[in-house]
This record gives C-alpha cells, structure tokens and sequence, in this order.
C-alpha cells in the first residue's frame, strides 16, 4: 500500500520503488517463512510475459528508426490537402491505427512529431489534434495485445488469446474512437470555436512536402512491415506468444542488421523493473492470501448478479486507473478474477472484458492517470506548446465518463443478445459513424 501511494504521488522513481517492495516482500517471506530468493523468482516472476513485454520494446525501437509510421501519416494527410476538418479525421484513425500495433507511448511521441510538423506548416495551433490523439492512442492500444501492456499481462497471466481482442474488444475500440472524433469536434466548436482553418499558401508547403525523406532505411521499412504481419498472423495461430515475439525480434534485429548492443540501451528498462518488483510484490500477497480475501470480498458484494459484478469491476478499475497506475491495477485485480470467475460459469469471461475497457479507458479521466498523456503534455511543454492543464482536464474527464458509460452499454447488450451479435452490431456502428464523419467533412470541402 506504501509503494502503490508513492507511486501516485510520483515522489520518487517509479521502478525504484517497486523494486524496494519487492526487496522488503522478499525479507518478510524469508524471515516468516525461509523462502529463499531463487524460490521466490521462480514462485513470483511471469517470465513468459516478461520475454513479450521485453520482445516487444525492441520491435519499437526498431520500426520506430525506419522511418515507417512517419512515412505513412504524412503520405496520408496529404490526401486531405491540408482541410483541418479531414485532417483532423485522418490523424486520428492513423493514431488509432498505429496505437494498436506500437507501445502507446513510443507511438504517441512519433505521432506527435508528426503532428507538430504539419501543423506548423499549416500554422495550425496543434493542440486540438494532439489532446484528441493521447486519448485515441489508448483506444487504439486497447484493441490488440501488442501495444497495451496491461493486456499483455491480462492475455498472458489470465491465458486470453488474440482472438478473444479480436471478437470482443476491437469493434467496441473502433467504434467508441469513432464516437470521441465526434464528440471532440463538437467540445472544440464550444470551447474554442473549432479548429482553426489553415494558411492558404501553407497548405502548399505542406503538399510539396517530401514523405519519403523521412524513408531511413527502405528495407527496414519493408522488413518491418512483414515482421508485423507475422506477430499478428503467429499470435492468432501459435498457442505460445512468447516464442512468436521473441523470434520476431531476432528475426527483424537480423534482417534490419540492428546494432544489439545499441538496440538495447533504448529499451524501457524502467517500465520493465517496475513490473519485475510489481510481480514480486502481487504475487507475495497472494501468497499469504491477501488476494483470495480480496476475492471473498468482491464476490460477497456482488453474491450471483454477474451482471452487477461485471459493472463494479469496470467502474471500481476505470474510476482508479484515472488515479493509478493502470499497470500496478491489473496485475492486482487478474488473480481477484481469476478466484471468482469459476462461479460464474460460461459468463464469467464478461469479467476479463470489464477489466480490459476499464484500466484502457479509465487512465484518460484524468491528465495524470494515463502515462501517455504525461509523456505527451511534457513533450508538447518542452517543444514550447504548453496545453492548458484545466482544458485538458475538462476534456479528458469528459471523455472518460462518456467511454465508461458506452462501455457499460457494450457490456449489456453482451449480457442479454451475446457477445458474437454485439460485436457485429458495434462494427456496424463503428464504420457507419466513421463514414459519415468522412461524407460531411467531404460536403465541406467539395472537389477534394
């Protein structure tokens, strides 16, 4: 409990403090019980997601340098010939895009980039579209398991495969990224009086712009792509991920002749301990049964009303995955779920669902909840855009509670007509509301 409030009042290293939990977890477990710390890393360490997680860091680092996800927004954005209407539709499906198959917050930080050089040669305020992104990157990462590190830990801990994402989380992703391009649009003609039209003789700067200067390395590009396709294509068919992700990246670190050495001073080691000693530290109040009385305790309130149950579970975690880190959250509620899910039968997969929509939507509540909404403010700051933090605020809490309210009715029409009807009926939705974003954005600006 000490760790955890540490790491929400950000007093000191993240990493740093999970790790001196999991010290102190070790000497209180040796003390009480001898276990020695061999034992202990073998009883507490999920290693098969931590190779993923590792894996996965170093295909970032790698399609990150090619150049491939700044090639393909800037080749699509000029499609729109810079009308902010358009612009602001298509940046926001290439971030949803590219928040599925990249770690959020490396991909936030290439989109942005991105966005920053368009918008200057728009002279376009970036704000508008870079406040929509931070939220959309998560819904994006919410989709699949490749980019969400809390779904990595729920598909890996919990034995969720791919297909699971596929049919129950992406059409809902799609459609409710569809719903906030929608909603944004109208809180900035309130708040703001819309997004601001383009300089007319930038927007031909903007169409001269070369997209394929930002090509490094044409065959990383290539080589990229297809390692892509075969972690996707793997993950579904191979019933092991882990060796699907790592030979992936040897794969790609060979045929991109990446520097190793170099590659893996750029990994997020930080992020990688802080889950090592959050491992060790859940898993130690397993142990000694702090979970199962968590566990008796949530299902005492919820009795047999799966339906009541499953709605406390995406409330209770999105409301304090605004608040916590949602990394520390989901590994505290897997083992909670994984002691009641038997009891409720054929059912009881709603709760896994419950607890994907609410650690990935409930960290946009609040401008603080979400890692990548403070690695986006911060680099906004430091490149001298400063988003106002009560505008941002006033947004994203907005936003989250109109997330958690469609996710409560995703999960309803789950309940009562089955989760193969709802995702067909919220894919519908999805493309219809994308569709007609593009027809009336099209009316705007006839001729494009």
């Amino acid at each position: 409990m000490i760790v955890i409030l540490l790491i929400v009042l950000e007093l000191y290293n993240k990493a740093i403090l999970a790790l001196a939990g999991a010290i102190v977890t070790y000497i209180v477990l040796f003390l009480t019980e001898r276990i020695y710390l061999n034992k202990l890393i073998v009883m507490c360490l999920d290693f098969r997601t931590l190779v993923i997680f590792l894996s996965i860091m170093l295909l970032i680092e790698i399609i990150k340098e090619s150049g491939f996800f700044q090639f393909m927004a800037v080749k699509t954005v000029k499609l729109t010939k810079g009308h902010e209407d358009m612009l602001f539709i298509v940046i926001s499906l290439i971030t949803f895009i590219a928040g599925m198959i990249l770690l959020n917050i490396a991909s936030i930080l290439i989109l942005i980039s991105v966005t920053l050089t368009i918008t200057y040669a728009l002279r376009i305020p970036p704000k508008y579209y870079v406040m929509t992104e931070v939220i959309v990157i998560d819904l994006g990462a919410m989709a699949l398991v490749l980019a969400s590190i809390p779904n990595i830990l729920i598909s890996n801990i919990a034995g969720i495969p791919m297909i699971f994402f596929i049919i129950h989380i992406f059409p809902f992703s799609l459609f409710i990224m569809a719903c906030v391009m929608i909603f944004h649009s109208y809180l900035y003609d309130l708040l703001f009086g819309g997004i601001p039209e383009p300089d007319p003789v930038r927007k031909d700067i903007l169409m001269g712009l070369n997209e394929y200067v930002f090509i490094k390395d044409e065959k990383s590009v290539i080589s990229s792509g297809l390692i892509i396709l075969y972690l996707l294509l793997g993950f579904l068919i191979f019933s092991d991920p882990a060796i699907i992700a790592i030979s992936a990246a040897i794969m790609l670190v060979i045929l991109t002749k990446t520097n190793f050495s170099g590659l893996l001073k750029k990994v997020d080691w930080e992020t990688f301990f802080f889950i090592v000693g959050l491992f060790i530290m859940v898993k130690g109040l397993e142990h000694i049964g702090i979970i199962n009385l968590l566990s008796s305790g949530l299902y005492n309130v919820i009795k047999s009303d799966i339906f009541f149950g499953v709605l406390i579970v995406l409330w209770s975690v999105g409301i304090m995955s605004g608040f916590l880190d949602n990394i520390a959250l989901t590994l505290v509620f897997i083992p909670i779920l994984q002691e009641i899910i038997d009891y409720f039968g054929p059912l009881g997969y709603l709760f896994w669902i419950a607890l994907i929509l609410g650690t990935n939507i409930g960290g946009d509540l609040t401008p603080f909840g979400s890692p990548t909404s403070l690695v986006a403010l911060g680099y906004m700051k430091d490149r001298g855009f400063k988003i106002n933090f009560r505008e941002f605020f006033k947004i994203s809490l907005s936003t989250g509670i109109i997330n958690l309210s469609l996710a409560s009715i995703y999960l309803t029409t789950i309940f009562y007509i089955g989760s193969g009807y709802s995702a067909v009926i919220f894919l519908i939705l999805a493309l219809s509301l994308v569709t007609l974003l593009f027809m009336k954005s099209y009316s705007k600006y006839k001729g494009l």
